[in-house]
Order: C-alpha cells, then structure tokens, then sequence
C-alpha cells in the first residue's frame, strides 16, 4: 500500500470521527435541562466544552492530512512530469544533437525573416525544460547575435555575459 492511499485511508477515519463525534439532537439533555436547571447547565457546557475541543482537535488532525495531501499531490505531479519527459523522444536526445538543432534554430536569416530575435529564440529554447535550458545556456553560439532592435534591454543584459561562453 502506497503512503498516498495510508493518508487518504486516515483522512476518511477522521472525517468519520468528526461525523459521529457531533451530538445528532439535544432533546434528552434540554429535557434534563428543564427539572435540574443550574447543575445540568454547568454539566452540560462542560460536556459541550469538551466535545468542541475534540472536535476542533479532529478537525486539525484533518487539517494537517489535508496538507500532507497537497504535498503528496505535488510531488507526484512532479515526478508524472518528469516520467512524461523521459518517455518523449526529443527529452531524451544527446546534448550534441541538441545544440545542433539549437543551432539550426537560431540561424540569423531565418530569425530576421520571422522577425524574432536570435536572443529571443535562443530564451524561448531554454524555456523548454532543464536539460534544454542547460544546453542552451551552455552553447555560447546561441548568444553570439545580439540584435539591437530588441524593444527590451534586459536581454542585452542577459545574453551578454551568455555569449562569452
């Protein structure tokens, strides 16, 4: 049994608990309520106390299942992502076909003709996924032109130090 279905299994037990935990109706305790006025008042908030504290203890042991959960599911998010990654075959290409495409992909001309920025294309690579952003980052070729009709200076600023290698 994996840990996922142990928290979901705990966190139906205490959704269970809170259901049987809360009093259905009052009617036998106000009846009491009406022959012993001052006693039963006292008895009953303190049982009434004391059901509310289990009651909001249940509900933050359910409380940190709940997160526990949340964590779970993100951490098996990521590894469906990563799994998803490996069985796609341009994941799992060489990094030297990799910067061969990469080059290929950022040939001057064509850029000029799609009018995108080598340096923005060579960014919109390493947006892909890590090993391509590794890659990318690591082939100084890529940021060797800088176009100067880029509207924004912050890619100068990046792609500079980039093109050093």
């Amino acid at each position: 049994m994996s840990s996922f279905d142990k928290i979901i299994r705990q966190v139906n037990a205490a959704l269970e608990v809170l259901e049987t935990s809360v009093p259905k109706t009052f009617d036998q305790k106000q009846c009491y309520l009406t022959v012993h006025p001052t006693s039963a008042r006292r008895e009953f908030l303190n049982t009434l106390e004391q059901q509310h504290t289990r009651v909001r203890k249940r509900v933050l042991k359910v409380h940190r299942l709940w997160k526990k959960l949340e964590s779970i599911e993100q951490t098996l998010m990521a590894e469906a992502d990563q799994v998803v990654g490996c069985v796609l075959p341009v994941y799992c290409l060489p990094d030297e076909i990799l910067r061969m495409i990469f080059s290929w992909a950022i040939i001057p001309d064509m850029t000029w003709i799609n009018q995108v920025p080598a340096a923005e294309s060579a960014a919109n690579l390493a947006k892909v996924c890590h090993q391509w952003r590794d890659v990318a980052y690591a082939y100084s070729e890529l940021w060797t032109t800088i176009s100067t009709t880029l509207p924004e200076l912050h890619y100068i600023a990046s792609v500079l130090p980039r093109s050093l290698g």
